[in-house]
């Protein structure tokens, strides 16, 4: 409560001292559910929904909403290539890319295995200079046709090569199953076919946010092993892009779950799922 005088004294103030008060105590007599609903294309926490799609990762390493995740396989990211030649020091440029630019998918295999390698670990913001060797066009002596971590032929001018990480995205692959990580792992670990993982985890129907399953009602770790068809297949995908100790939210499509047939009176048929799994 609040004095009277107060109130009389200082209105404008007074009022918002009230209003901060009458807030802080409905947080924590009713704090926001954990579990994340669906926004846009991507899962936002309640309080920070965004309309617009994907999933955006800050630059900053301050703590944000959204939490930043470093570069891993199956995960977007963006980069800036700047190259430089170490024998004449004379600007080169990659073929065919203008903007200096490049967009893939860690692990797919579209770029150079050891600029992926090189980039395991690094956040959106970070910066690396790697020495490595080119393969220069014949007509243009600055641009780069191809790349190589060592001297080899056709790769024999060595370049600098300075990588910018632009962003780091968490989007739904090709099955449409996406993981958005709530707290990092050990960013080394991750699970692989034959592997037995022992997880926690809470399950929500996608549509009506309904509970319908969760394994701390059991006290006991959830455990099984990966690839072995013991789970349906958003699992098994989803746990292998998941690093140990990470915290993440995995959204699974019906088709990698339990499809048109459902699962008993728990979940109907063509039903999308998202499970918070530890």
């Amino acid at each position: 409560s609040l004095h009277y005088c107060t109130i009389m004294a200082r209105p404008r103030r007074a009022i918002r001292n009230t209003l901060l008060m009458a807030i802080a105590v409905f947080r924590l007599r009713c704090p926001v559910k954990d579990m994340d609903v669906f926004c846009g294309q991507g899962l936002a926490r309640r309080q920070h929904c965004s309309s617009s799609p994907g999933l955006g990762i800050h630059s900053s390493r301050s703590a944000r909403s959204t939490i930043e995740v470093p570069v891993a396989p199956g995960l977007e990211v963006e980069v800036k290539l700047d190259m430089t030649r170490a024998d004449t020091m004379q600007p080169a440029k990659l073929s065919g890319i203008d903007d200096k630019q490049l967009k893939f998918v860690s692990g797919d295999g579209k770029v150079w295995p050891f600029l992926d390698e090189e980039l395991r670990g690094m956040f959106a913001g970070d910066r690396k200079s790697l020495f490595v060797f080119a393969e220069l066009s014949d007509d243009d002596q600055t641009e780069v046709l191809g790349l190589a971590h060592g001297k080899e032929e056709p790769y024999t001018v060595p370049v600098t090569l300075t990588v910018n990480v632009l962003r780091v995205m968490q989007t739904r692959d090709e099955h449409g199953l996406l993981v958005k990580t709530i707290s990092l792992g050990d960013g080394t670990t991750y699970p692989q076919p034959g592997d037995t993982v022992a997880v926690h985890y809470t399950g929500i129907l996608a549509s009506t946010k309904k509970l319908f399953d969760a394994s701390k009602k059991d006290k006991a770790p959830f455990q099984f092993e990966v690839g072995s068809g013991q789970v349906i297949p958003g699992w098994d995908r989803g746990i292998m892009k998941m690093s140990l100790g990470e915290k993440a939210y995995i959204a699974i499509p019906s088709a990698l779950a339990y499809g048109s047939r459902g699962a008993g009176n728990l979940i109907p048929p063509d039903a999308d799922l998202v499970f918070r799994v530890e």
